[in-house]
């Protein structure tokens, strides 16, 4: 029951769905919140995840995806080139 109950406190809090920690709200330099809904996960994960999850987890893996999608691209002759 307390597993079921701490599941459903991680969704209420809005928690990162790479780590499940809680989302963290950014900030002005006047210390007011004006963002609480935490980053797009994808391609790692449907839903929103916290900053350190997108800096370290999400944003390599969309880098990744970037040069795997330029090497396909060569391979099939679909690249521009430049003159």
């Amino acid at each position: 029951m307390a597993k079921m109950a701490w599941e459903a406190a991680k969704r209420e809090m809005h928690a990162c769905v790479i780590c499940g920690w809680k989302i963290d709200w950014q900030y002005t330099s006047e210390g007011e919140a004006f963002w609480k809904d935490g980053h797009n996960a994808r391609p790692v994960k449907a839903g929103r995840c916290c900053t350190l999850c997108n800096e370290k987890v999400v944003i390599p893996a969309r880098i990744q995806d970037m040069i795997e999608n330029q090497m396909t691209a060569h391979d099939e002759g679909r690249y521009l080139e430049v003159d």
